[in-house]
């Protein structure tokens, strides 16, 4: 539920330090059944192998993702 409301907001890295992209919602294209994203070329969090190979720091973004969670839909 968080992704959506981070995605609603514009949720995305906005000069607060965070290099994560939550992609745009196209609501005008959603219906119940539905769910129309903005594509974003990336690496999923899961994907521990390719995140490695990228140089990038998983638990970091993973905490990123968590504060942002934390701040726009608990705060």
């Amino acid at each position: 539920m968080c992704f959506f409301f981070l995605a609603d907001l514009g949720g995305n890295s906005s000069g607060d330090g965070t290099s994560i992209k939550v992609p745009k919602v196209y609501w005008n294209f959603t219906r119940k059944s539905i769910l129309t994203l903005e594509w974003i070329d990336g690496i999923k969090l899961t994907d521990a192998e390719r995140i490695g190979k990228a140089n990038l720091n998983r638990k970091r973004m993973i905490d990123e993702v968590s504060q942002k969670c934390y701040t726009y839909c608990i705060l």
